[in-house]
């Protein structure tokens, strides 16, 4: 049963196939605006409907890309303001970076309950598992040669206990 005052599911539901249908720049354009709190301009929807349906299951993996996007690129999203100093547009800059971190933050929840009510727990944040992976992405070659490395380091610590073990 719905809140008085929230929006129904049929509205959200209307609001995720309408974004859904969206390019990636139209979807980027309504996730800043969300962001930034800026008033709808040809559409007569609630923000709190917009900010539901980004964050639903359906959307929740293409927000996260857009949202890493927005990030880098926020010099870009943001709405200019006319006889705005620099200090107070850096520090709108931070503020929308810093907004968009949190709705990573809030997108990697709704993208973990979603494997975790299927079932799926995932595993805790890893940062050597994502440093690794870094670095098999930017130098492949050497990547490899060290996992070889490694194997072959593994394969002869295996070795030297059946080696010690059987002069018994």
């Amino acid at each position: 049963m719905p809140a008085e005052n929230g929006p129904s599911r049929e509205e959200v539901d209307d609001e995720i196939a309408y974004l859904a249908q969206l390019s990636d720049e139209d979807f980027a354009s309504e996730f800043a605006a969300l962001v930034q709190d800026l008033p709808a301009d040809q559409r007569k929807v609630p923000r709190t409907v917009t900010g539901l349906a980004i964050r639903s299951d359906e959307l929740s993996r293409r927000a996260m890309k857009v949202a890493k996007v927005l990030h880098r690129e926020a010099e870009q999203h943001l709405v200019p303001v006319e006889n705005e100093s620099r200090r107070a547009h850096e520090q709108r800059l931070a503020s929308f970076r810093a907004a968009m971190e949190r709705e990573q933050s809030l997108l990697q929840f709704v993208m973990d309950a979603y494997q975790a009510r299927r079932g799926r727990f995932p595993t805790r944040r890893n940062p050597r598992r994502r440093a690794a992976e870094e670095l098999a992405a930017r130098h492949p070659e050497e990547f490899l040669h060290l996992v070889r490395a490694e194997e072959a380091k593994d394969r002869e610590a295996r070795k030297k206990p059946r080696a010690a073990g059987g002069k018994r």
